[in-house]
């Protein structure tokens, strides 16, 4: 299956689009639809009595980010379709190549970290069509109205010509989408410079819109932000849980078969730890790339069970303050999740053993206003 960017709709008529290779917006309907794009540039486009137009700008493009393992995926995917008609030692090795792409997946949140908006393109874009004058769709339907002419039965017989009444509906439906667009264009204008202004309350409405956990640590889980400033925020990631590690490890024997052993703790706890390690380096990324942040916090709480009581309860095991510079200077594509950490400021104690063990997190000052997600 085709992996399909994400959309996310920040107000009506107006959505934020995040791919692997590029990040734009659009602004408009089916009918009509500005587009910005970092890699295509601009496009007014839109779609009339069946047929569809587009005119394009050339753009601010941006280089994409797509790691090795999303081009590994799409690739096993459709092998994965046809599974049925592969040979028994082809089966294994799908099965050992699906294996190592989950683990190589379960280290590689950052990789697949968003390109960073660029907000003051869109604050500064120009407005659909003149407030005083017809819209495009407006226009075009017009112009479609006056060229028509009768089909030789309609003039014989004079009856009611549904074609011209078709034109005349969607004249009329025509106007209002360009009242539509326009309307979205000025909201969208609105948040984009709310972004560009440091506007807290817009801040919230577009990391609640932006940000999803499943995608952020590939788990539910549960998040929390808090906006301490226009400049630096507090990210709370509760219920991680090392039940999203594999237990066993599968390789190919000699004559093609799958062999499967339990993993090792040594193993599974380096695995549990760049795991980890590798999401929080996204949460930073992400939110530098949607916000025009300076300093991100984030503290991570692993749930446990109280062996006097039988009770769960979270526990702070990891805590790092990520600064822009620093973050966006790193190599994501090379480091590794866990070393990188030395990079910054950060608490953990991690034991090869037995995992991450209860710490004291870092704090930010100034006061909290919170935000949640998950």
């Amino acid at each position: 299956m085709r992996k399909v960017g994400k959309r996310i709709k920040l107000a009506p008529g107006i959505r934020l689009n995040l791919n692997k290779k590029s990040v734009g917006a659009s602004i408009g309907g089916v009918k009509f639809r500005y587009t910005y794009n970092s890699r295509t540039g601009s496009k007014w486009s839109g779609q009339f009595l069946g047929k569809n137009w587009s005119i394009h700008w050339p753009g601010l493009r941006l280089g994409g980010n797509e790691s090795q393992a999303s081009r590994k995926q799409r690739e096993l995917n459709k092998r994965a379709l046809e599974i049925g008609k592969l040979e028994e030692k082809e089966q294994a090795r799908l099965e050992v190549d699906m294996y190592e792409l989950e683990v190589e997946r379960l280290t590689s949140f950052h990789r697949e970290s968003h390109p960073e908006v660029q907000w003051s393109n869109l604050a500064d874009s120009d407005p659909p069509f003149e407030r005083d004058e017809p819209g495009p769709l407006e226009r075009e339907a017009q112009l479609a109205l006056d060229s028509y002419k009768p089909g030789f039965w309609r003039r014989w017989f004079r009856g009611k010509d549904q074609a011209l009444q078709q034109l005349r509906d969607g004249l009329a439906k025509a106007r209002q989408e360009d009242e539509n667009n326009y309307n979205s264009w000025l909201q969208g204008k609105r948040i984009a410079q709310g972004v560009m202004a440091g506007q807290l309350p817009i801040f919230k409405e577009v990391i609640l819109h932006a940000l999803e956990p499943k995608e952020l640590t590939g788990s539910t889980g549960h998040m929390e932000f808090f906006l301490k400033s226009h400049e630096v925020i507090e990210v709370v990631w509760e219920s991680l849980s090392e039940r999203v590690i594999p237990t066993e490890t599968k390789t190919l024997t000699k004559t093609g078969k799958v062999s499967v052993k339990s993993m090792s703790k040594t193993q599974f706890y380096s695995l549990y730890q760049d795991y980890v390690c590798s999401a929080v380096l996204r949460m930073a990324l992400d939110l530098f790339a949607i916000l025009p942040l300076a300093v991100v916090y984030v503290h991570v709480y692993e749930e446990r069970v109280a062996t006097a009581t039988g009770h769960r309860f979270q526990a702070p095991v990891l805590s790092v303050q990520f600064d822009r510079t620093t973050l966006l200077s790193l190599n994501k594509d090379e480091l590794d999740p866990s070393d990188a950490l030395s990079q910054f400021a950060h608490r953990m104690s991690f034991q090869r053993t037995s995992g991450f063990q209860p710490i004291d997190i870092l704090t930010a000052s100034s006061e909290a206003s919170g935000t949640s997600a998950g």
